[in-house]
C-alpha cells in the first residue's frame, strides 16, 4: 500500500516536469498526449481522431458533463461494455473505460493539468502487470475545454495487493468488510461484492449503538456507491428515510421483499435524497399504502435511471412499479413489474404524482380492484407533468377512471403514448387518461397534448375514448388514437367518450387537432371523435380542426360526434367512415341530424383540401402531415 503511494507521488512529479514545454501552438489534443506519455510503463497514449469526433459530436448537444459522457459512450459503442474509470485496475481484456472533465477558461496547459491530476489515482494505480492504450481527445469550447480519456485494457493485471505490514483500516481510514469499504469520515461506502450491503448493515449497526441513534438513520444519511451487484440483506431497515445518494452505477440489487400493513414498503420508506443507476430484480412489496419499489413516499427526491426488471409489488392505496407517493421527480425509469392495488391510485411508475415524471417506461402489467388506475401514474395531481413517458402493459380496474398512462389526470401530460393491447375498467376508461378534468378550486390548467394511443380501450360502462374517457373543463390537444374503442353504453368516441364543462366552470372542455383511426362501438351517441359533445345543455364545449377514419357502431351514431348539445361548437371537421351524418344529434337544431362544422371526404372534397383546412384552423402549434391520404400528426 505505502509503495503505491509512493508511485503515486512519483508519477506526478514527473507529470509536472514535463509541463514547461506544453501548449504553445500544438494541437490541443498533444497538449495532453505529451503530458501522459511515458508516464506510465505499462499505458501506452496517442490523440485520437473517432474520440475527438465522438466528443465533438455529443458536446455539441450541450448538457451536463455526465450526459455528454453517456452520449459520447453512445456514440463509440462502449455502452455494452464499459467499465467504471474507477474500476478500471479490475477491467479484462477488452473492456473501456471512458471519463471526461471539462475545465474553465482559456490555458489549455491548465486544463491539461487538472485533468491529469483527476486521472492520476487511478492510472497510477493499474496492475504492474497489466498493458492499457489509452486514446485522448482534447476540445476548446465556448467556455473552457473538454477532455476525455478512452483506456482499453489489453491485457488484465492482477490488482496489487497491500504490503504484509500494512493494515487496511489505519492506512486508508476506511472499515473495510466483505464486498464493502466505509468512510466514516464522509458517511459513504462503496459495495464492491455480493454481500456488501449485508456488510453495511453490520458496520453502520454497531457505529448506530455507539452513537445512540438507529440503524435507519445511519444508513439514512450515508452516500452508497455500488461497483458491483448485490443482495439486500433480510434485516435492511425498511423503515429508513433516506437522505444521501445512492448511485448504484447500473448494477442489479435484489432481495428487495417489503410486506407491512402499516404500508410505505420499499426499499426506502422515505425518499428526500438521490436513488440513481440502479436496476432492482425479483421485487416483492406488499401490504397498506404508499408501496414501491424505490421509496414509499418521494417526498422531494429525485429517481433517476432506475429499472425494476422484475417483481410484484401490491398494497392498497398509492402503489406503483417504483413509488408509491411522488412529490419529488422520476426521470428515465423503467419498470417491468407487475402492479396490483386493491383501493385507489395504482400506477406503474408511481400510484400518486404530485411531482414530475419524464422519459419513463412501463412494461408490466397494472391491474386493481379499485378507481384511478394508470399505465404510468393512478393520479396526476393539479400542478404535476408527466412527459415522454410510455406503457406497453395491460391496464385493467374493476371500478372507474381508467387510462393506458394515467387514470385521473388533473395535471398534464405530454408526449406519451400507450401501446399495449387493452385498457379496461368500469366506466371513464381512455387509452391515455381515464378522466381528463379540471376541479374546482384548481390553479393550474389541465392538458393532454401530443399523445397518442393503440390497442383497445374498454368501458364496461359509459364513457370510452382512444384518448380520453372525459375532457372536462380541460383540453385534449394534437392527440392521435389507433385504438378500437368499445363501450357497453352511451358516450364511447374514437378520441373523447364525453367533452364537456364541469358546472359553474368558465373553462370549456376542448378538443383540437385530434384524430382516430380505430372502430367505434357502444350502445347510443357514437361518434368518430367524441361520443357527446356537451355534458348538458346548458354547458359548453368544442371540437375544433379533428377527424375520424373508423367505422361507427351503434345508436345515434356520428362520423365526427355522437350527439352535439346545445350551445356547442363543432369547427373544421371531417370524417371518412359508415356514418351518414358527421354530428348523430345535434340540440342546437330541430328535426334532422345537422352535419355542422363537419364536412365528409368524398370525391368533392379530398384528404389534401381537408388538411389545408384544419392545419389553417387548428389552434395547436402541432399540424397534420398530408402524404397521399389521411394526414397524421408528427411523432
Amino acid at each position: 500500500m505505502r509503495r503505491k503511494i509512493l508511485a503515486l507521488l512519483l508519477a506526478a512529479a514527473m507529470a509536472i516536469s514535463l509541463l514547461a514545454g506544453c501548449g504553445g501552438g500544438k494541437a490541443l489534443s498533444q497538449v495532453i498526449v505529451d503530458l501522459l506519455d511515458n508516464l506510465y510503463s505499462n499505458v501506452s497514449v496517442e490523440a485520437d481522431s473517432d474520440l475527438t469526433a465522438a466528443l465533438k459530436q455529443a458536446a455539441a448537444e450541450g448538457g451536463t458533463e455526465e450526459e455528454i459522457l453517456s452520449r459520447m459512450i453512445e456514440i463509440l459503442n462502449h455502452k455494452g461494455g464499459s467499465i467504471a474509470f474507477t474500476r478500471l485496475g479490475n477491467g479484462q481484456q477488452g473492456d473501456h473505460a471512458v471519463t471526461l472533465y471539462f475545465q474553465t477558461g482559456t490555458d489549455p496547459d491548465a486544463a491539461a493539468r487538472n485533468a491529469l491530476a483527476q486521472w492520476a489515482g487511478t492510472l497510477g494505480t493499474l496492475p504492474d502487470d497489466g498493458s492499457y492504450q489509452a486514446d485522448v481527445a482534447m476540445i476548446e469550447s465556448e467556455n473552457g475545454y473538454y477532455i476525455a480519456l478512452d483506456v482499453e485494457v489489453l491485457k488484465a493485471g492482477k490488482p496489487d495487493k497491500p504490503d504484509k505490514d500494512d493494515d487496511d483500516n489505519q492506512d486508508d481510514g476506511l472499515i473495510h468488510a466483505d464486498g464493502m469499504a466505509y468512510d466514516p469520515a464522509n458517511k459513504s461506502a462503496t459495495i464492491s461484492g455480493e454481500n456488501g450491503l449485508t456488510s453495511l448493515v453490520e458496520t453502520l449497526q454497531k457505529v448506530a449503538d455507539e452513537s445512540d441513534t438507529t440503524l435507519a438513520e445511519a444508513i439514512g444519511e450515508t452516500n452508497i456507491t455500488l461497483t458491483s451487484s448485490t443482495t439486500l440483506p433480510a434485516d435492511w431497515p425498511y423503515e429508513a428515510t433516506y437522505e444521501a445518494t445512492f448511485d448504484g452505477g447500473n448494477n442489479i440489487v435484489s432481495g428487495v421483499k417489503a410486506a407491512d400493513e402499516t404500508g410505505y414498503n420499499a426499499m426506502f420508506a422515505r425518499l428526500n435524497g438521490t436513488v440513481k443507476n440502479v436496476q432492482f430484480e425479483d421485487v416483492e412489496i406488499s401490504g397498506g399504502d404508499f408501496n414501491g419499489a424505490v421509496a414509499g413516499y418521494n417526498i422531494d427526491g429525485t429517481v433517476e435511471n432506475c429499472a425494476v426488471l422484475s417483481g410484484t409489488i401490491s398494497g392498497d392505496n398509492s402503489v406503483g412499479g417504483l413509488v408509491g407517493y411522488n412529490t419529488g421527480t422520476i426521470t428515465g425509469c423503467e419498470s417491468a413489474a407487475i402492479v396490483n392495488g386493491s383501493a385507489g391510485n395504482t400506477g406503474g411508475i408511481a400510484g400518486y404524482n404530485a411531482g414530475t415524471i419524464s422519459d419513463s417506461t412501463n412494461t408490466g402489467n397494472v391491474d386493481s380492484a379499485g378507481w384511478f388506475v394508470g399505465g404510468i401514474v393512478g393520479l396526476n395531481a393539479d400542478g404535476s407533468s408527466i412527459s415522454g413517458c410510455n406503457a406497453s402493459g395491460d391496464v385493467t380496474a374493476e371500478q372507474e377512471e381508467v387510462g393506458g398512462i394515467v387514470g385521473r389526470n388533473n395535471g398534464t401530460i405530454r408526449n406519451s403514448s400507450f401501446t399495449g393491447n387493452k385498457v379496461q375498467g368500469a366506466y371513464t376508461v381512455g387509452g391515455i387518461v381515464g378522466s381528463n378534468t379540471l376541479e374546482d378550486g384548481m390553479a393550474n390548467s389541465v392538458i393532454v397534448e401530443a399523445c397518442h394511443s393503440t390497442g383497445v380501450v374498454i368501458s364496461n360502462g359509459m364513457d370510452a375514448g382512444g384518448i380520453a374517457g372525459k375532457n372536462m373543463s380541460a383540453s385534449v390537444i394534437a392527440c392521435y388514437s389507433t385504438a378500437d374503442v368499445q363501450g357497453s353504453e352511451y358516450n364511447i368516441g374514437g378520441v373523447v367518450g364525453t367533452n364537456g364543462q364541469i358546472y359553474g366552470s368558465t373553462v370549456l372542455g376542448v378538443i383540437d387537432t385530434c384524430y382516430a383511426t380505430g372502430n367505434i362501438t357502444g350502445g347510443t351517441f357514437v361518434g368518430g371523435v367524441a361520443g357527446r359533445n356537451g355534458h348538458s345543455n346548458d354547458n359548453e364545449a368544442s371540437v375544433n380542426a379533428c377527424y375520424a377514419t373508423g367505422s361507427v357502431s351503434g345508436t345515434t351514431t356520428g362520423g365526427v360526434i355522437g350527439s352535439n348539445q346545445t350551445l356547442n361548437v363543432v369547427t373544421y371537421c371531417y370524417w371518412q367512415n359508415n356514418a351518414a351524418n358527421g354530428i348523430g344529434k345535434d340540440g342546437a337544431y330541430e328535426g334532422s341530424p345537422s352535419d355542422r362544422g363537419s364536412t365528409r371526404v368524398d370525391d368533392l372534397t379530398t384528404w389534401e383540401a381537408a388538411t389545408h383546412v384544419m392545419n389553417q384552423n387548428s389552434k395547436s402549434s402541432i399540424k397534420f402531415v398530408y402524404s397521399d391520404g389521411a394526414p397524421t400528426l408528427p411523432i
